[in-house]
């Protein structure tokens, strides 16, 4: 297996690829309390006003685009660096949650449809919790520690899972999230500089 393949081009593309999705997982992690009080804000404050509407459309809409491109190179990164493929189908099901998850939002604000909207970020989030601990099992198979953050990745990700799944932690499985995804990042930034220095 070449480790120097890159994802998209020649290396320097690689490296480019990997520090963008490396700093665009960590300032999604940075940025996921503050989206939170927010919404929370907008709610209580502004409810329906269009202007929080649409700040907070735009919020979800950047959240989807970015969620979809870290989870895409992800994928490049482990397909095209160590040739590993177990969790491909769980990755593109984790982008169409995103997808679905924005569109859920948004239909939350343009429609007054409050109760069916909750209902159905409810149905969401146990399946998705489940994809990410099958999603993390599988991580533990890869032949490579992902410069000693495989574990950590894998292990945040079952809690995140497990907290989503079961609804009631929510909370704690949203500061459990922002752990991992600050080590996705890591592991972004770590590939980058290993194709740097090769």
């Amino acid at each position: 297996m070449d480790m120097t393949s890159d994802p998209i081009g020649g290396a320097e593309t690689g490296r480019n690829n990997y520090r963008l999705a490396g700093w665009l997982t960590i300032i999604m992690a940075i940025l996921i309390v503050p989206q939170v009080l927010l919404a929370i804000l907008f709610e209580v404050t502004a409810k329906g006003h269009p202007l929080a509407n649409i700040l907070m459309g735009a919020i979800y809409l950047s959240n989807a685009i970015i969620g979809v491109y870290i989870l895409y190179m992800f994928r490049v990164m482990l397909n095209e660096r160590y040739d590993f493929h177990l969790v491909d189908v769980l990755i593109n099901i984790l982008i169409a949650f995103n997808v679905l998850s924005m569109l859920n939002s948004l239909l939350g604000m343009i429609a007054n449809l409050e109760m069916i909207i909750s209902i159905l970020t409810i149905v969401l989030m146990i399946p998705y919790g489940i994809v990410q601990i099958i999603f993390a099992v599988r991580m533990l198979k890869l032949d490579d520690d992902l410069f000693g953050l495989l574990k950590p990745f894998a292990y945040t990700m079952m809690a995140a899972g497990i907290c989503a799944a079961t609804i009631i932690l929510l909370l704690p499985g949203l500061l459990v999230a922002i752990v991992n995804l600050v080590i996705m990042g890591m592991i972004f930034l770590r590939a980058k500089e290993q194709v740097e220095f090769i």
